[in-house]
């Protein structure tokens, strides 16, 4: 699961059946991070932890049960290790990049 930083600083959930990874992606080095403001809920280490109902309103089958029984459980699985809070509802999450840093 993939959440894109488009170029028009928009946001969109790519790969929303894959429940085995979850990252962010952008362009470059050089991309306007600000369109994750509004999912964000805070950084720690270079780690964005996105508020789990706002990337439940980006994917396309946000409605649809079996997907989200998949997504709730796939962060019950990845709390143990840190990457998920199921009690404050956010999932940890890096960047990583179409073209590589320098």
């Amino acid at each position: 699961m993939i959440i894109r930083i488009r170029e028009n600083h928009t946001l969109a959930l790519e790969d929303e059946d894959n429940f085995k990874g979850f990252c962010i992606r952008a362009q470059d080095s050089n991309t306007d991070l600000g369109a994750l403001d509004g999912i964000t809920k805070r950084v720690e280490e270079g780690n964005y932890w996105l508020d789990a109902l706002a990337v439940i309103a980006l994917s396309s089958k946000s409605t649809e049960k079996t997907w989200l029984d998949n997504f709730w459980t796939m962060l019950a699985s990845a709390e143990p290790y840190g990457y998920a809070d199921l009690k404050a509802q956010l999932v940890r999450a890096h960047i990583e990049y179409d073209i590589p840093q320098k």
